[in-house]
C-alpha cells in the first residue's frame, strides 16, 4: 500500500470537523487522476460530512481507495506476462517449431453491440497466402446444430461480413424447432435481443441434399461425445481428407475413436481441431422438455467467454507414443513438418474472424492445461454420484462418497503429472501438484450441492441413455496405461458404472416390452 504524505498522516489524527474549504483542486488540468493524498483527504471530508457515503462498495464511497484482493486459483498459469516482440523465425525454424503458439494479446473480444470489422491476420496466420485467405472466405463453415453451443457458434459466424454464410445442418427434430422458433437464432444479453443474420439451413441427410458442391470443408460439431460417430456416419459422403472437423465437446479421445470406427482409410481421413468453450449459455425455459434451442441467453458477466482451439492429429494404434514423429504432432498440434497445417490454420483464422467467439489458438499442451480442470470434475465426481445414485449435496455429506472422490482425484492428478504433452506447462503442473486442483474440485462439489444440482451422468443412466464415460474417466484410464501409471480405483469405478448402465437399460427394455412397445425405442446410438 502506498505511504501517504506527512500532511495526510497528521490530518488522519485530527478531530473530524465538517470542512469549510472548497473541494480539492487538481490544478489547471481537471482531467488529471487523483493521487493517493487527494483520495485520503476526500475520505476525511466525506467522513466529517452529515451525509453517509453514496456507495458502500468502496471505502468512503471513493473507488481510488479500493485495493484489489480477489484470489483466483488459476491465476498462476492463466495470467502470463505479455510476450516480448521478436523478429519472425526463418523458414527452417518455422518448420521445426510446427504450429505452436498462443494468440497475441490483441485477440480481445469487441463489445457485444459493436460492429464487427474484418480483423488483420495475426502473426500465427502469416503462412496463409492472400489467395488462401480469399478462398477461405468463400468456403462456408457448416455447424451441426444439436445443442445450444452449436446454435451460438452459428449465430456468431452469421455476423461476420464479407464471407459465405454459415451452413446450418439441422437434424429432423432440430429442424422442427428451428421452424417453430422463427427461423432464426436469438441471443439475449444485457436485456437486449440480438438476432442472427444470414444463415443457410441444410437437411441432415446427405442423400436429400443434392447441391452443386456437396463437399463439407469446415465442420463444427458440439454433440455428445458418445454420439459423435452416429452423427458423422450420415455425413460421411460429404467428408474427405480436405475436411477439417472441430470437436467442441466435454470429453477427449474422440478423434481416435472416429479413426478406428468410421474413417479407417488414412487417405480419406479428415483433419481435427479440438475445442473448449467457456461461454456461459443459459436456456430461457428450464424444463428439459420445453427448452428453446434457438432462443437463449448469454451470461451477464463482463467477459462473455472464449473458444480455445488446438490442431490435433490422432496417434495410430501401432505407433509408439514416445516416438519423435508422434511427439511433434501431438505436442505442437500442427501436424509436424507442415503436414495438415494449412487446413487447420485456415479454419482457425475463419473462426477467429467472429469476435463474439473470442477464439484463441493454442498448442496441445496449453489447450490441455485449460481443458483438464473442467474435465476432472466430470471424470471424478459424476461417476461416483451416478454409482451411489445421489445428488451432489448428498455426495458431499457422505463420507464414503467423499473418500471415493478423493481416491479418483489422486489417481487423475498422477496421470496429469505424467503426461508428456504437459511437461512444459510448469504452472499447471504446480497447480495440480500443490493440491489446489483438489480444493477447486471439492469447492465446486460443495457449491453444486448447496444448489441441489443433479449429476448429468446420473440422469442419463437413470433414463437408460448413453454417457460420455469412455471419453471422460476412460480417457484418464487409457492415458494412465500409456504413461505407466496404476489407477485401480478409476478402472474399478468405470467397470461398476458400465455395469449399472447395462442393468438400467435392461430394466427399461423389460418395462417397454411389458407395455407392448417395440424395443427399438431404446436404441439411442
Amino acid at each position: 500500500m502506498p505511504t501517504p504524505t506527512s500532511g495526510a498522516q497528521n490530518m488522519r489524527h485530527l478531530s473530524l470537523i465538517k470542512p469549510t474549504n472548497p473541494p480539492i483542486s487538481r490544478g489547471s488540468d481537471p482531467s488529471r487522476p487523483a493521487t493517493w493524498e487527494d483520495s485520503l483527504i476526500r475520505a476525511v471530508q466525506v467522513a466529517a460530512g452529515p451525509e453517509v457515503p453514496p456507495n458502500y462498495d468502496f471505502p468512503f464511497g471513493i473507488p481510488e481507495l479500493l485495493i484489489q484482493t480477489t484470489y483466483d486459483p488459476l491465476w498462476a498459469y492463466t495470467n502470463r506476462p505479455p510476450p516480448v516482440p521478436s523478429p519472425g523465425p526463418a523458414e527452417h525454424e518455422r518448420a521445426d517449431n510446427g504450429d505452436a503458439g498462443v494468440a497475441p494479446g490483441n485477440l480481445e473480444t469487441e463489445p457485444f453491440h459493436a460492429q464487427e470489422q474484418a480483423p488483420t491476420p495475426l502473426k500465427q496466420f502469416k503462412d496463409l497466402s492472400p489467395a488462401e485467405s480469399l478462398k477461405n472466405l468463400k468456403d462456408p463453415i457448416h455447424v451441426l446444430c444439436t445443442n445450444v453451443r452449436a446454435s451460438y457458434i452459428a449465430f456468431a459466424l452469421s455476423h461476420v461480413s464479407n464471407r459465405a454464410p454459415p451452413g446450418l445442418i439441422l437434424p429432423h427434430t432440430q429442424r422442427k424447432k428451428y421452424l417453430e422458433e422463427g427461423r432464426r437464432i436469438s441471443v439475449l444479453r444485457h436485456d437486449l435481443w440480438n438476432e442472427s443474420h444470414a444463415l443457410r439451413p441444410e437437411p441432415y441427410q446427405s442423400v436429400v441434399y443434392e447441391g452443386a458442391d456437396n463437399h463439407i470443408k469446415h465442420l463444427v460439431l458440439t454433440a455428445q461425445a458418445c454420439k459423435t460417430g452416429r452423427w458423422l456416419a450420415t455425413l460421411m459422403p460429404r467428408i474427405d481428407s480436405r475436411t477439417v472437423i472441430c470437436l467442441i465437446q466435454d470429453g477427449l479421445g474422440v478423434p481416435e475413436h472416429l479413426n478406428a470406427t468410421i474413417f479407417r482409410d488414412p487417405r480419406t481421413r479428415p483433419r481435427y481441431v479440438l475445442g473448449h468453450m467457456t461461454h456461459l449459455l443459459r436456456h430461457i425455459r428450464k424444463p428439459r422438455d420445453s427448452r428453446d434451442h434457438f432462443r437463449f441467453a448469454l451470461g451477464e458477466e463482463e467477459e462473455s467467454g472464449a473458444l480455445h482451439l488446438a490442431s490435433y492429429i490422432p496417434r495410430e494404434p501401432d505407433q509408439d507414443f514416445f516416438s519423435e514423429a508422434s511427439s511433434a504432432a501431438r505436442w505442437h498440434g500442427g501436424g509436424g513438418e507442415g503436414h495438415g497445417r494449412a487446413p487447420a490454420e485456415s479454419f482457425v483464422y475463419a473462426m477467429w474472424r467472429a469476435p463474439r467467439l473470442n477464439v484463441m489458438n493454442h498448442s496441445l499442451g496449453e489447450f490441455l492445461a485449460r481443458k483438464l480442470p473442467t474435465m476432472v470434475f466430470q471424470s471424478v465426481v459424476e461417476p461416483v454420484s451416478a454409482l451411489l445414485d445421489c445428488d451432489y449435496g448428498e455426495l458431499y455429506r457422505s463420507r464414503v462418497g467423499l473418500n471415493k472422490v478423493e481416491q479418483l482425484l489422486h489417481e487423475a492428478s498422477q496421470v496429469m503429472l505424467s503426461l508428456p504433452e504437459l511437461s512444459h506447462q510448469h504452472r499447471f503442473l504446480d497447480y495440480v501438484g500443490s493440491h489446489r486442483l483438489r480444493g477447486d474440485v471439492l469447492g465446486q462439489l460443495r457449491s453444486a450441492g448447496a444448489a441441489a444440482t443433479e449429476s448429468e451422468m446420473r440422469w442419463l443412466i437413470r433414463n437408460a441413455r448413453p454417457t460420455n464415460l469412455d471419453f471422460l474417466s476412460g480417457w484418464f484410464s487409457d492415458r494412465a496405461r500409456e504413461v505407466g501409471v496404476d489407477v485401480p480405483h478409476l478402472e474399478m469405478t468405470i467397470e461398476l458404472v458400465k455395469g449399472k448402465t447395462k442393468v438400467q437399460r435392461k430394466r427399461a427394455g423389460d418395462l417397454i416390452a411389458f407395455q407392448g412397445l417395440p424395443r427399438a425405442k431404446l436404441n439411442y446410438y
